[in-house]
């Protein structure tokens, strides 16, 4: 008993020293068998590799092996362990070496394209996810149409896309309607794949379809995410219907020449991309797609290429992104062009361009907000911009609910003298104008129907105007500015007009003259304050026929008095009727102040050359550096302006209230 006790204890010494100390040659006992990567794409390739380890459990080198796929349908693999996907599926891989086996097991989804598109082909979502490695023509000179299917995700590495067209025509349909198709980087966040280029005849459409990370180098520079090129022959057209463009690396849209979104084309939306969101030429802008979403992005405007639109054009509406022009714009042509604005539209100007409307031809401009969306017209900073001209050819234009901001004569309309172009204004504000908002002159005037201006912050006054067009100035609120007052920009007055009290003061040159071949008659209403420089004066039917009427109430007298703080006796000279004066002529209810500079004659408030009754009244003449009133010699006089009944007044004059015979 105890000899086969020590017998098996032998044998368990002995099989142990054999085990540890035997000097037979190691063997390969087992392979282990490697891939690249655990997954591959149809048509893409990976390494396998084999190790051993010999009968001991130590690494044995494995000289060569032969391989063999499970499924060869399903995936192949060479001699030299070259793996290429064939479709999708999954496979074991395995590697055989001096007659010892090892597999590992590979799963087959997706497919890689890397071959241009020459014939029609069909992106089925069973293949997706679709891999794109480089750039990917799709065309030949018969044509070639790639479908995508609903559903399918498309992944591109570095500097990879699709160019369709080129090679000949070709067309991009990606239909998601009734499942999302998305085109991303392979490597996630901070990678970038080159974007969809359309060139040549035909029309693409991206129905459904979410683009992100797009926006890589192109030729060392890095491209926008949808191209749309023009090389000469017949453009491209692409139909959009429900596209985002999301973490671009650059600007989103590019169109060149004649290319053009196709019609029906909607709902387009960029966000958070670091560029700008599209560039095209001014003629395409109509082609844009409406009702998308505009947000995050640097830039966050459709700069538009080109210097003038010669046909009607009705742009679409953009959400809150706006339109930039980089160049000055002029609406004008034979055809009349007019453009039109839709509601909320937002209008972007280089600080070095502005809008000029019918300069040498006719157009027409229509801008249009809510109280909700309001319109929006201004420079891309702080600095002023030329604003909007409208001139002798303009047509009737409008602007609706609309805030001019950070521009020099904002508004600008001039006839020059030959025309009276019009400008209807309803609900504009004016803001951070420099110099002056509004400029109505020669012939320019506002429309019918214009009311509620506002205009605050400029760092002059907020209009000039030129008579004739002051009565058209509709009721506002005109304060806040450098100098709160509307200033003339001519100083005769052609026409009869009733000048409306808008809260601030009028103020002319050195001379207000009312007088013409038509015998003008000049109202002023109650309240309203009219004020002229050193020296200046009123001229009222002296060398032709003129009528001043000055209409005041006890309330709210009508002020006419020198640009001087603080009071100035002789500042001005005064009001002059002379003997062409309509008979129509009457100041009532009025304030004269710091008149009766000497003239080289005599020095008064009022002078008045003809006897045409009691054409004063109810009137204060204060501070007059001599007369109150002359009455000139040579004229028979019956009235007498201090007559208690006219209730004039006279107060601190130099000399008499009345002089002259």
């Amino acid at each position: 008993m105890r000899l086969a006790i020590g017998f098996a204890t032998m044998s368990v010494i002995i099989w142990g020293c054999g085990s540890e100390n035997s000097t037979a040659p190691p063997y390969l006992a087992l392979i282990k068998v490697h891939l690249s990567n655990d997954t591959l794409a149809v048509n893409d390739t990976l390494q396998a590799s084999v190790t051993g380890l010999d009968q001991f459990g130590q690494p044995f080198l494995v000289h060569s092996a032969t391989w063999q796929s499970a499924q060869p349908s399903i995936a192949t693999v060479n001699d030299a362990g070259r793996v290429v996907g064939a479709s999708a599926g999954s496979v074991r891989i395995t590697a055989t070496s001096a007659g010892v086996s090892g597999s590992t097991g590979l799963v087959v989804a997706g497919t890689l394209h890397t071959l241009p598109i020459t014939t029609d082909e069909v992106w089925s979502l069973t293949e997706s996810p679709h891999f794109v490695r480089g750039q990917l023509p799709v065309g030949s000179p018969s044509g070639v149409v790639l479908t995508l299917e609903a559903g399918i995700t498309i992944k591109l590495t570095w500097e990879s896309g699709f160019d369709v067209g080129s090679g000949g025509p070709g067309s991009l349909v990606a239909d998601g309607t009734a499942n999302r198709i998305t085109l991303s980087p392979i490597g996630g966040v901070g990678m970038y794949w080159g974007g969809l280029t359309f060139q040549g005849p035909g029309q693409s459409e991206l129905r459904n379809v979410g683009m992100w990370g797009c926006g890589g180098l192109d030729y060392r520079t890095h491209r926008p995410c949808v191209i749309l090129k023009d090389g000469g022959g017949a453009p491209p057209t692409l139909l959009v219907d429900n596209v985002s463009i999301q973490d671009a690396n650059t600007g989103a849209v590019l169109l060149e020449g004649g290319a053009r979104f196709a019609a029906g084309s909607s709902n387009l939306s960029v966000g958070g991309i670091r560029g700008l969101v599209a560039t095209m030429p001014i003629e395409a802008a109509a082609s844009f797609p409406s009702g998308g979403l505009f947000s995050g992005n640097t830039d966050n405007t459709i700069h538009l290429i080109g210097d003038s639109i010669s046909e009607s054009i009705t742009f679409p509406s953009i959400g809150s992104a706006g339109w930039f022009f980089a160049r000055s714009l002029v609406i004008g042509g034979p055809a009349a062009p007019v453009a039109t604005f839709p509601i909320g539209s937002r209008l972007v100007f280089d600080h070095n361009s502005g809008l000029t409307v019918g300069r040498s031809s006719p157009g027409g401009i229509h801008l249009t907000g809510t109280v909700e969306r309001p319109s929006v017209i201004e420079s891309q900073d702080n600095y002023a911009f030329p604003g909007v001209r409208l001139l002798a050819y303009a047509l009737p234009s409008s602007f609706r609910q609309t805030t001019f901001r950070a521009c020099f004569w904002c508004l600008y309309v001039s006839g020059g003298g030959a025309t009276q172009p019009e400008v209807l204004v309803d609900n504009v504000v004016f803001q951070q104008a420099d110099g002056a908002a509004i400029m109505m002159i020669q012939g320019g005037r506002f429309a019918a129907g214009s009311r509620l201006i506002r205009v605050t912050g400029t760092t002059g006054v907020p209009m000039y105007v030129s008579p004739g067009a002051i009565h058209t100035i509709p009721p506002g609120v005109y304060t806040g500015n450098q100098y709160d007052a509307i200033r003339l920009w001519d100083t005769e007055v052609h026409e009869s007009e009733t000048w409306p009290n808008l809260g601030i003061p009028y103020v002319t040159g050195v001379e207000l003259v009312v007088e013409g071949q038509a015998n003008p008659i000049l109202t002023l209403e109650p309240g309203v304050e009219l004020r002229t420089l050193q020296t200046g004066r009123i001229r009222v039917g002296v060398l032709a026929p003129g009528g001043l009427r000055a209409l005041g109430t006890a309330a709210a007298p009508v002020r006419l008095i020198g640009e001087v703080t603080p009071p100035s006796p002789g500042f001005w000279r005064g009001v002059y009727i002379g003997a062409q004066a309509d008979p129509t002529t009457l100041i009532d209810y009025a304030t004269i102040e710091d008149a009766g500079g000497f003239d080289g004659v005599i020095g008064a408030g009022i002078h008045i050359e003809q006897d045409l009754g009691e054409i004063v009244k109810h009137t204060v003449i204060r501070r007059s550096a001599e007369c109150g009133i002359v009455r000139v010699s040579g004229t028979t006089w019956t009235t007498d302006f201090t007559a208690p009944h006219l209730a004039n007044q006279f107060e601190n004059v130099s000399g008499p209230a009345q002089c002259g015979p």
